[in-house]
C-alpha cells in the first residue's frame, strides 16, 4: 500500500508541474509532457550515478586500507626460534633452506617478506644449508655473512665471531666493514687484538662441526673455550682459581650426552685438577 500511495503522489506532482496549455494542439501538449518527463528521468539517473560513484570511492578506499594493513603485517611479522641450553634444533625456512641451531642460540626472520629479502638475525651458533636464489644474509652483532647458495657455520657469542665455509663461497663482513671471501674449508675469525678478520685455511673442520654430531672435539683448544662450551651446552656456570689459565690447552673427544659433572671431571683429570659442585648449576675447578 505504501508503495502505491507513493507512486500516486509522484504522478500527481508530475502532472501538476506539467500544466499543459489546452489551447494548444494535442501534439504540442504531448511534446511538452515528454520533455518534462525526459528531464526528470535524467535528473534521477544523475542522482543514481552520484550514489554509485560515492560507494565506489568508499570501496576503493577500504581496499587500499586492507592492502596497506596486509603489507604492514607482511613487512614486520617476525618468527623467532629460541633453543635452550642442552638442546639443538632444526628449522626450515620459507624457501626450503635449513638452519640447524646449537644450544643457547636463536634466530629472527620475516617469513612473509622472505621473497623480497632473505635475511636472518642470529645469536649463538648455527649451521646453514642455503637453497640457491637471491642474496641470503645472516646478521649478528659482530658481523654479517652473504651467500647465494651454500652451506656454512657461524659462531657468534660475546666478542667471538667465527665463520666456516663448508660448500660454495661465503662473503664475511665484520662490524668494522672488514671483508673476506671464503672458499670451502676456510674459516674467518675476528681478531680482537687488531679488530680485523683472519682467514685460516687449515683449521680442523671436525672440531667446528662436532656439535652437529653431538660430540665435543678439541685439538689444542684453549681450556677457557672448552669451559665456555660446557656452560652453553649444559646451562651451567664454571668458575676457577687456576693460575695461567690462558696457557692451558685441551685435546680430546667425547660424546655430549654425558652429564655436566662427568664432562668437567674428564677435562680436569687431564690437568690434574679437581671439580667441586658449589650450587645447583655452578661448579668450580681448582688445583
Amino acid at each position: 500500500m505504501t508503495n502505491n500511495k507513493h507512486m500516486e503522489e509522484q504522478e500527481k506532482e508530475l502532472f501538476s508541474q506539467a500544466q499543459p496549455d489546452y489551447s494548444r494542439s494535442k501534439e504540442d501538449v504531448w511534446s511538452v509532457l515528454e520533455k518534462r518527463v525526459s528531464r526528470d528521468q535524467t535528473v534521477q539517473k544523475k542522482e543514481k550515478r552520484t550514489v554509485a560513484l560515492t560507494w565506489m570511492k568508499y570501496g576503493a578506499a577500504a581496499s587500499i586500507l586492507i592492502l596497506f594493513g596486509l603489507g604492514f603485517f607482511a613487512r614486520f611479522y617476525t618468527i623467532t626460534v629460541i633453543v635452550p641450553a642442552g638442546e639443538t634444533s632444526q628449522h626450515a625456512l620459507p624457501d626450503g633452506s635449513i638452519v640447524y641451531l646449537n644450544a643457547a642460540s636463536s634466530i629472527n626472520y620475516l617469513p612473509y617478506w622472505w621473497n623480497f629479502n632473505r635475511t636472518i638475525e642470529l645469536e649463538g651458533e648455527a649451521f646453514f644449508e642455503v637453497e640457491k636464489g637471491e642474496k641470503f644474509s645472516v646478521v649478528s652483532e659482530m658481523g654479517s655473512v652473504e651467500v647465494l647458495g651454500t652451506s656454512f657455520n657461524i659462531y657468534t657469542r660475546d666478542k667471538a665471531y667465527e665463520v666456516y665455509c663448508k660448500t660454495g663461497k661465503v662473503r664475511v663482513l665484520d662490524q668494522y666493514t672488514n671483508e673476506v671471501l671464503l672458499n670451502p674449508g676456510q674459516v674467518a675469525t675476528f681478531n680482537l687484538e687488531n679488530n680485523n678478520l683472519d682467514v685460516i685455511k687449515d683449521l680442523d673442520s671436525d672440531q667446528i662441526m662436532s656439535w652437529r654430531l653431538n660430540k665435543f672435539v678439541y685439538n689444542t683448544t684453549p681450556l677457557t673455550k672448552v669451559l665456555a662450551d660446557f656452560e652453553v651446552h649444559y646451562g651451567i656456570q664454571v668458575d676457577n682459581d687456576i693460575r695461567h689459565m690462558d696457557k692451558l690447552h685441551y685435546t680430546g673427544l667425547f660424546m655430549r650426552n654425558i652429564g655436566a659433572e662427568k664432562a668437567l671431571e674428564i677435562i680436569s683429570f687431564s690437568f690434574d685438577l679437581s671439580v667441586e659442585k658449589t650450587g645447583k648449576k655452578t661448579y668450580i675447578i681448582k688445583h
